[in-house]
């Protein structure tokens, strides 16, 4: 029986990252979509950490201002975050990629903190740099997972 040719490998090997690759943006982006739809929550209902809180049986709401600032901050550190570099960053250098996710800091949006108070600039800043480290480590990891499983897969299939 005659060998593979290694060349030959390696090009199904990419083709296979490629296809897989996409197929995995693809869904990830199709869940952030469904996961960004407004809830219909019934009136003076606040939705935190997953959680129902009824002011109304509540003594102490949350504070207005802290809480502008995290959703200001998780929505624009989910805009922009650049999912395609940090996926290929796991994909192309895979612990070294995870690593570098959470090593790496952009520098924070100094256009949506003029004219804020000093408590809702601490509260964005706190929460843009975690969500930022959360969500460039789950698509660095992705990326990891998927060469990893890939490359499994072809050594796999090269060895039967």
């Amino acid at each position: 029986m005659k060998g593979i040719n290694p060349g030959f490998n390696l090009v199904a090997f990419l083709a296979v990252v490629l296809i897989f690759s996409v197929s995995v943006l693809s869904i990830a982006q199709a869940q952030q979509s469904s996961t960004n739809e407004t809830h219909d929550l019934p009136e003076g209902t606040w939705l935190k950490d997953g959680e129902f809180i009824f002011p109304e049986y509540s003594n102490v709401g949350p504070d207005p201002v802290e809480a502008q600032a995290i959703h200001d901050a998780e929505r624009d550190a989910a805009a922009h975050l650049n999912k395609l570099l940090w996926f290929t960053t796991g994909v192309s250098l895979p612990v070294i990629g995870i690593f570098l996710s959470q090593r790496n800091q952009r520098s924070i949006p100094g256009a949506r903190l003029i004219g804020k108070s000093s408590e809702y600039v601490a509260f964005y800043t706190n929460t843009y740099r975690i969500k930022m480290k959360k969500l460039r480590f789950n698509w660095s990891l992705l990326g990891c997972l998927s060469s990893t499983a890939v490359a499994g897969l072809t050594v796999f299939l090269g060895t039967r």
